[in-house]
């Protein structure tokens, strides 16, 4: 049950002001319309007001056999979202979780050999990967926060697609709760 997992938050410092406001996910599932094969999902925030529902989401993507994987996770992505279960007061579910940061060996193995070791670099020398029209990850923070919601949904959907995606907007008065989840 390995599942890898990144999250786009809204700083660096790793503060408890700093938030996720996408955690994106894969895994490999028996799907029963499409067969095996690679999920990949992701969870975006257009309101910092839908943070709980989102860890909510994320934890039901875990179980007690997962094993998260991750690049840099264990030193930030693991340690935030902790910080943010704790403070949405709900239960935390990745401390009980084997995890395996790729950062750690990718340095063991090509340190010194190229100008860093970030995920684009070995991206782009193992698996001749280049990518194109990326957000850099310092960026997703400018995106910020607007009071014209479709606006701001736009550009995260510009900035994240393509891809599985997932939008947790608050619910409006009137939409029905088959639309809503329930929530």
């Amino acid at each position: 049950d390995l599942l890898f997992f990144d999250t786009e938050t809204t700083g660096l410092a790793g503060d408890t002001d700093t938030r996720a406001f996408m955690i994106g996910a894969a895994d490999f599932h028996d799907d029963a319309r499409h067969g095996p094969g690679l999920r990949v999902r992701q969870l975006l925030i257009a309101t910092l007001g839908a943070e709980s529902a989102m860890l909510d989401a994320f934890a039901a993507w875990l179980s007690p056999s997962t094993v998260l994987s991750s690049f840099n996770g264990r030193s930030y992505d693991a340690p935030l979202l902790k910080t943010r279960y704790r403070l949405a007061r709900r239960a935390e579910p990745l401390s009980a979780l084997a995890h395996i940061d790729l950062l750690h060996p990718a340095r063991r193995r090509w340190k010194g050999l190229w100008e860093n070791c970030r995920l684009g670099t070995i991206e782009r020398n193992v698996l001749g990967i280049e990518r194109n029209d990326d957000l850099p990850g310092s960026q997703a923070p400018g995106l910020g926060s607007a009071p014209d919601l479709p606006q701001f949904a736009q550009k995260l959907i510009d900035a994240f697609w393509p891809g599985p995606l997932t939008l947790i907007l608050p619910r409006r008065p009137g939409v029905a709760d088959a639309a809503a989840g329930g929530h």
